[in-house]
């Protein structure tokens, strides 16, 4: 039994592999690093405040180039994260501007007014270059989410019938660690990690509930930097 379900999953792994190689559409990871950092308390910018002596956003640009399914990572800087930009340039990331290729890493300008502002401008600039793109969304401050997370849920969006996939995370997981959060409804906090169509336009949405502690860990504060220290094996990130 145990060998027929590793074959299932390899197979299903396959499937998409074939369809995504053979297909006109790329799975597109869009890291949001435009905000403002409030809560942090820190005098740099979030995405290159430093955990374990490594920029968060170093360690989501790492998950994803581990990620066996994204084609292509863009990252999305504003007004409010000058030196994020500086550093993307520094790291060979090309300012995006009309089309995209499969052997380059790009950052892109948005207005830097808020998430929803900034991502309704993000999937308007997409939708322009294809409209059967798929965009894995996800702050720059989730750490903690490696490349089998992140595969495992992309996977589970092909499986679904919807064109977009949100995860969502029980408030008893942040309460359990005493983690802090800032909005939830019916029980579940958005973890930040999400997958649209690249269309700028409502889209019936699938919630994902997912248990991993990984999630939780979006360091809003300092309290929440050292209980990561406390709780999670840092050797592992």
């Amino acid at each position: 039994m145990f060998k027929i379900i590793n074959f299932l999953k390899f197979l299903n792994i396959l499937i998409l592999f074939f369809l995504i190689v053979f297909s006109d559409f790329m799975i597109i990871a869009l890291i949001m690093a435009g905000g403002l950092s409030t809560r942090l308390k820190s005098n740099v910018e979030k995405p290159l405040f430093e955990f374990n002596k490594k920029h968060l956003i170093d360690y989501v640009l790492d998950n994803l180039k581990q990620s066996k399914l994204i084609d292509v990572t863009v990252v999305a800087v504003s007004h409010n994260t000058p030196n994020t930009q500086e550093y993307l340039k520094s790291k060979k990331f090309l300012k995006l501007e009309y089309n995209m290729d499969y052997d380059y890493n790009y950052y892109i300008e948005s207005p830097g007014e808020g998430y929803l502002d900034d991502l309704s401008f993000l999937l308007d600039f997409f939708e322009k270059i294809s409209s059967n793109n798929t965009i894995v969304v996800l702050n720059a401050d989730l750490p903690f989410i490696n490349s089998f997370i992140i595969d495992a849920i992309i996977e589970e969006y092909f499986k679904i019938n919807k064109p977009a996939l949100s995860v969502q995370i029980p408030v008893d997981v942040y309460k359990k660690y005493n983690i802090s959060f800032s909005y939830e409804f019916n029980g579940f906090v958005p973890a930040g990690f999400n997958i649209l169509k690249s269309v700028n336009r409502i889209q019936d949405q699938y919630e994902l509930k997912r248990f991993d502690i990984e999630f939780a860990f979006n360091l809003n504060s300092l309290e929440d930097v050292d209980l990561a220290y406390k709780l999670l094996d840092i050797n592992k990130y």
